[in-house]
């Protein structure tokens, strides 16, 4: 009888297991389409998105050209390096924008060389970087004058100290005034989140290829399959604002960039993509009135 008992329990028990091993497969499946369906729906909505700011270009454009047209004009090359990090570091929050995205920048400006030039006093070109200003100190909401920051931590280091120093110190360099400034509020970000960032890595050593890019579209097919966090799809929404960026007159940027956020915060996207999205671009203004203050139309 204890053999008999034995054996129906062994075999419930295995019963029960398959039971189990199926629910858990099933459930695995049903996640695996719904997360697949969820991605689709997220590629449809940025493919949209690129489409709504390439309209909005062409009218711009018409609207307002730019009187300097010199596509590799060098605060163009240091303004995409601003862009491509700031969407790099917005997976860390606001202050991860700001931090990556200097950083992208300064290896710009190293790679670039260039000579007895110094980052304009506080003033303008960082006034106007903001698109939403804060009461406290540091970027750590989702669109916490990212900007403003951003142009606020480079101009404490300065032209002359990022050209000077090691080109593997930069990070050091960047996350020490980060601290200073106290960018991630009362955090105080550690230099290995950015040591390990495979994404500002490959910025890093391949700035100086990507420093030659003749236009915006050569510029992101070299970030389209070598930035492992960034989607495609994001890099070609952020390729049109660049070159909407390039292409209207300077006096207008903070009003073509709240134009741009407006449309990202209209589209049907995940909260988490419109704010890296939206720290993107607000990173790009600001960084396109600080280095054209710099190099003018150089």
């Amino acid at each position: 009888m204890k053999k008999l008992f034995l054996s129906m329990a062994v075999v419930l028990a295995t019963v029960f297991a398959a039971s189990c091993s199926n629910d858990d497969a099933e459930n695995s499946s049903v996640t695996k389409t719904e997360n697949r369906k969820a991605e689709q729906k997220k590629e449809k909505e940025l493919l949209e998105l690129k489409e709504r700011i390439a309209h909005m270009n062409q009218e711009w454009v018409r609207r307002a050209p730019a009187m300097e047209t010199r596509s590799t004009s060098r605060w163009k090359i240091v303004g995409k390096a601003d862009i491509a990090g700031a969407k790099i570091g917005r997976r860390l929050g606001s202050w991860g924008a700001v931090i990556v995205g200097a950083a992208a920048s300064a290896y710009a400006i190293y790679k670039t060389q260039p000579k007895h030039v110094a980052l304009p006093p506080i003033a303008e070109p960082y006034e106007k970087a903001a698109i939403v200003r804060v009461s406290h100190t540091g970027a750590t909401g989702p669109t916490d004058s990212v900007g403003y920051y951003h142009n606020k931590l480079l101009a404490s280091i300065g032209i002359d100290k990022i050209v000077a120093a090691n080109y593997a110190d930069i990070e050091r360099l960047v996350v020490d005034a980060a601290n200073k400034l106290g960018i991630a509020g009362k955090q105080q970000v550690q230099a290995g989140l950015l040591y390990g960032n495979a994404d500002l890595q490959f910025l890093k050593n391949n700035m100086g290829r990507l420093n030659n890019a003749a236009s915006s579209a050569e510029y992101c097919t070299m970030l389209r399959g070598n930035l492992k966090t960034v989607d495609d799809a994001e890099i070609g929404v952020l390729e049109e604002y660049m070159t909407g960026l390039d292409a209207i007159e300077a006096a207008r940027r903070l009003e073509y960039t709240r134009a741009t956020v407006g449309l990202i915060s209209e589209s049907n996207l995940p909260d988490d993509v419109k704010n890296s999205l939206a720290g993107s671009v607000i990173v790009g203004n600001a960084g396109a009135n600080l280095w054209q203050a710099v190099y003018g139309g150089h």
